[in-house]
């Protein structure tokens, strides 16, 4: 196996100091073929996106100085990854996602091929959004030294699937790409950190969100803009300018207010509105698709599927016409 040492991977984590957007390295010719992009969404949120082939396995030494919260999502391919620094090693596959805590690490990759999707929120960042309690009873370990802790090692949900997906082969260019990335990182943000809430019996309250009198009519207004809407819904970014809220509390404290994720509930209000008009109106499939937000109607056809277990066009042979 050979060996690859950082600097012939040098963006592959992250420049503090680096002030593009999108910086991109492409793998030499003599290793294999592929790419590395590192995407820097925010001052306190990175993303890499990484699509290699190499000519033959060799690992690679990585070091960090960055501590946060970081997610892995494993798209194609298999890669090992083990810690110098402390006992932790993972083996990553396809359709895999792994959830970490890390502070200041050095590890080793096994690999010879693979595309992955890589997102690292700095702590900062954690410490801006949650309160102190919060932040002490789930995150302390992010003041330890050289520390790399395993919170979920699973295959990924189809939901966050989707957006991370979405993600890697967006079309979008420049400030709308920025937008479009930044949107759907605070939504699988939120999902992992919702989850993590409820896994360890620890949901944020009232108190905890600090949710005034303001934030809460702001998010029952985004509710209301949400589903008025929902043939061509506001992006996350968009909704929260909209009723002057940041998004990550508009995300959180509307699952606090609803019991609820804001594109769930747009997705239930979807199929509500989609199964009236199927049964008792006079629209194709393809029309109402269109009518509640879905561009191709063979998509619209699955999710209808799942949630009632019947096709739109069974349901539709089985209206009652009156002459």
């Amino acid at each position: 196996m050979s060996k690859v040492e950082y600097q012939n991977f040098k963006n592959f984590l992250f420049d503090q100091n680096n002030k593009k957007f999108i910086s991109t390295t492409v793998i030499p010719e003599q290793l294999g073929e592929g790419w590395v992009k590192e995407i820097k969404v925010d001052r306190n949120i990175f993303l890499v996106k990484s699509d290699i082939a190499l000519n033959k396995s060799m690992q690679l030494d990585t070091k960090s100085t960055i501590d946060g919260f970081v997610l892995m999502f494993h798209l194609e391919g298999e890669m090992q990854y083990k810690s110098l620094l402390s006992n932790y090693k993972i083996e990553h596959k396809s359709g895999f996602m792994a959830v970490s805590i890390v502070n200041n690490e050095k590890g080793t990759h096994k690999l010879m091929g693979m595309k992955n999707l890589l997102i690292v929120v700095k702590k900062e960042f954690l410490e801006q959004n949650l309160s102190k309690d919060t932040y002490k009873k789930l995150f302390l370990y992010l003041e330890k030294r050289n520390f790399h802790l395993l919170l979920k090692h699973k295959k990924t949900e189809p939901l966050t699937a989707i957006l991370v997906n979405e993600i890697y082969n967006t079309k979008y260019q420049g400030d709308l790409e920025r937008v479009f990335i930044h949107s759907k990182v605070l939504e699988i943000l939120f999902i992992e950190l919702n989850n993590i809430f409820e896994n360890n019996k620890k949901n944020i309250d009232n108190s905890k969100l600090k949710l005034d009198n303001y934030d809460v009519n702001a998010i029952k207004r985004a509710k209301e803009v949400l589903l008025d809407n929902m043939q061509n819904p506001p992006s996350v970014i968009e909704l929260a300018k909209y009723v002057k809220l940041n998004e990550f509390k508009l995300k959180t404290g509307f699952k606090q207010v609803f019991k609820i994720t804001p594109y769930k509930l747009l997705h239930e209000h979807r199929m509500k509105v989609a199964k009236k008009l199927l049964e008792n109106g006079d629209l194709n499939a393809t029309e109402v698709a269109n009518k509640i937000g879905y561009k191709y109607v063979h998509n619209f056809s699955k999710v209808f599927k799942e949630e009632f277990n019947v096709l739109p066009k069974d349901l539709m042979a089985k209206r009652k016409h009156t002459f």
